[in-house]
């Protein structure tokens, strides 16, 4: 899990979240990277982002590029996707390891993990404590009837498209929040090479853990083969 750190006012904001996948690149959403004011630090191998007494090695890292998709066209919610490229090679620890990318767009369990540093609920202040939640997975079409109900708007004119995917629990209690955009959803697997599998970026809602909203993420399988031009080239 990595934080992604902006300047603001001569300090360090922790606004957005993001996943490490290679000993380079961090992966994240598009509007968590916005040309006029991108992320200048990733923090990787941290839990408490206030504290150094908490048994984490965190490592501060700078960013070095940005790379938006190149149809991510906001206010547009579509094709929300970036990569960042650090600064230096990332060495793998205990406390920093990279996560692996699901390549196909069917799951063999309904539940998914969402990690970050977000608001515990939409009045509340981010959280400095590193923080999870299991979420249902919703089905394409009935999130698509859920966020019809509000009509038809210019960030989502096309509604819940294949390359979204929605997650929460229908009756409420559970969900991302602001701060956790570009912060992983996740599934655990059973391999010694990858424990754990992304198969979605943070990317938006309506409210926060509200009743009949689930969140709305980026399904990374749509997006594999452009990840991987980038970051595994040959």
């Amino acid at each position: 899990m990595v934080a992604l750190g902006y300047l603001e006012n001569g300090h360090i904001d922790w606004r957005c979240g993001g996943s490490l996948i290679s000993e380079y690149f961090v992966l994240t959403a598009a509007h968590c990277a916005p040309r006029n004011n991108p992320p200048t630090i990733a923090r990787l191998g941290d839990l408490n982002l206030k504290l150094t007494n908490d048994g984490a090695q965190p490592i501060n890292y700078l960013v070095e590029e940005v790379i938006q998709h190149p149809q991510y066209k906001p206010p547009a919610k579509y094709n929300d996707v970036a990569l960042l490229k650090l600064d230096r090679q990332v060495e793998f620890s205990e406390f920093i390891r990279p996560a692996c990318l699901h390549q196909t767009d069917t799951f063999q369990i309904n539940k998914t993990v969402a990690t970050g540093w977000g608001r515990i609920d939409y009045a509340e202040k981010k959280s400095d404590v590193l923080l999870k939640v299991v979420l249902s997975i919703i089905d394409n079409r009935q999130c698509n009837g859920l966020y019809e109900m509000d009509g038809v708007t210019r960030e989502l004119k096309d509604g819940i498209v294949p390359s979204m995917m929605c997650a929460g629990e229908l009756e409420g209690g559970k969900d991302t929040c602001q701060g956790d955009s570009g912060g992983p959803i996740q599934i655990t697997r059973h391999n010694n090479q990858c424990l754990y599998s992304i198969i979605g970026i943070t990317s938006f809602g309506k409210f926060c853990a509200a009743k009949n909203a689930p969140g709305v993420y980026t399904r990374v399988s749509s997006f594999v083969p452009w990840i991987e031009s980038i970051v595994w080239p040959e």
